[in-house]
């Protein structure tokens, strides 16, 4: 999973890429096509994403 920051959510919710200025904390280290849970601000589940063959995070499911 992937805590965003109010930008990174606000990034999210519009299905964009997300950045590792997007994520607090280290950014998550998977394989590209893995699913990453997006967590916002508040702890809820915000979106679903999928990691991209140049390591960023795109939402593929958005929850709001």
């Amino acid at each position: 999973a992937a805590r965003l920051t109010p930008q990174g959510a606000a990034r999210a919710a519009r299905g964009m890429e997300m950045h590792p200025a997007d994520v607090e904390g280290p950014f998550p280290a998977v394989s590209p096509a893995a699913h990453v849970r997006l967590i916002d601000p508040s702890g809820e589940l915000l979106a679903m994403a999928q990691v991209t063959a140049a390591g960023l995070l795109h939402p593929v499911v958005v929850l709001v």
